[in-house]
């Protein structure tokens, strides 16, 4: 039986509490009903008003922490200029070929295999016309259906809702004949707590994944990531201490973000800031608060704890959080 999280607390804090936890069920009933039902299956019982394993934390983002700067970093463009406006050295992103607001819109001369066509309020909208086809009725189609999708309504992930919907056309990255693989930086206030890499052309999917020793060195685990079958055989990326650099500074200042970049056998890019990993959920144990993700994000370094706005109600229940997260170390 594991003990209550709420032991050793006082009993006025521990009633606040639990009224937030019937507070956030209100709030977002499926994403409690969701969440419970995974925590459930892993043999845990959350609780979301004091969260302490990773996935209690993003459903706690999700709808406690509405910080405006996660709207931007959720826009694929307005992210871009934010990364631009911190003056660090960092890899380079895929050059911006065009934006516009409208399907209608997009130029057909520049559908070639060099571009690759995105929106900006979404995961997954991606047509690589050099895969996919460069018929522009097509692609016209797909992006039409794309701008009317309402994505993060069905994770809660809010910021999405919020982000101006635009087109644009990236030019594609990498050379010709030579796979691209991803690499995903979880990072918790500039500190690097895992490192997934992935080839998405493998079959089946083979990765690596990394973490980081007792001296804080990232070192390859025996074991593939959740979401690959095997292990890459593969030597490390020549450019890894650049992309570990940039990710711990990007990650700076930031609870928790997930920097990815792009890479072939020589170059890397940046690319996404992703705030909601797997629609919010950490793979495998995300219920377990002793994991090294669900140790690593320190909630205290949340923008909602570390200035507590609002009104009264929210802010008792805030500084009440803040006091039970600095007992548990978390």
């Amino acid at each position: 039986m594991r003990p209550s999280r709420l032991s050793g607390l006082p009993f006025a804090d521990c009633a606040v509490l639990l009224a937030a936890e019937l507070w956030i069920a209100l709030r977002a009933p499926r994403l409690m009903v969701n969440s419970w039902r995974r925590a459930r299956a892993q043999g845990f019982r959350p609780f979301h008003a004091l969260p302490l394993a990773g996935d209690e934390k993003f459903l706690w983002r999700k709808v406690v922490d509405r910080d405006p700067l996660h709207v931007v970093l959720s826009d694929k463009l307005a992210a871009r200029d934010w990364v631009g406006g911190l003056g660090l050295d960092l890899p380079e992103r895929p050059a911006v070929l065009w934006r516009g607001e409208r399907a209608e819109d997009l130029p057909d001369c520049l559908l070639t295999e060099d571009a690759v066509v995105k929106v900006n309020h979404n995961s997954g909208g991606v047509h690589v016309v050099a895969r996919d086809g460069s018929d522009p009725a097509v692609v016209r189609k797909r992006v039409r259906g794309w701008l009317t999708d309402d994505f993060g309504r069905r994770n809660g992930e809010w910021a999405y809702l919020a982000v101006p919907r635009e087109i644009f056309i990236e030019h594609r990255v990498g050379r010709a004949g030579v796979p691209l693989e991803d690499w995903k930086f979880y990072v918790f206030g500039g500190r690097i707590a895992r490192v997934v890499r992935i080839d998405p052309e493998s079959r089946p999917k083979a990765g690596q994944a990394f973490q980081p020793d007792a001296q804080g060195k990232l070192r390859l685990l025996p074991d593939p990531p959740g979401i690959c079958r095997v292990r890459k055989k593969a030597p490390i990326h020549p450019r890894f201490r650049e992309m570990v650099r940039a990710a711990r500074a990007l990650g700076r200042g930031l609870d928790h973000v997930r920097v990815d970049f792009l890479a072939d056998d020589r170059g890397v890019w940046l690319g996404e800031l992703t705030l909601y990993s797997e629609g919010g959920k950490f793979v495998g144990n995300g219920y377990d608060p002793d994991v090294l993700l669900s140790r690593a994000w320190d909630l205290r370094e949340a923008p909602a704890l570390r200035e507590i706005t609002g009104g009264p109600v929210r802010r008792l229940y805030l500084r009440v959080l803040r006091r039970a997260l600095a007992l548990r170390g978390s």
